[in-house]
């Protein structure tokens, strides 16, 4: 997630290969299936600029995304 519209009923999406950062995919709430979050959070640098309000790029997002995936796929193999 990189944002919420303004009134905060549709959250802003992006992986920065399909959907780049600078035009996100507004999707409503009950569309999206949450995979970290406070019981589960997830600590990567573009995460935290995120939480911070602070931009991040493409390359940013889609290593952060790369990390997500390696951390949860690892007990699977």
């Amino acid at each position: 997630m990189t944002g919420m519209e303004p009134g905060g009923t549709r959250l802003l999406l992006a992986d920065g290969k399909r959907r780049r950062v600078a035009r996100p995919k507004a999707k409503q709430r009950g569309h999206i299936t949450v995979l970290a979050g406070l019981d589960h959070p997830y600590e990567h640098a573009a995460v935290s600029k995120l939480q911070q309000g602070t931009p991040v790029s493409d390359r940013e997002l889609r290593r952060a995304l790369a990390a997500f995936e390696e951390e949860n796929t690892l007990g699977e193999r």
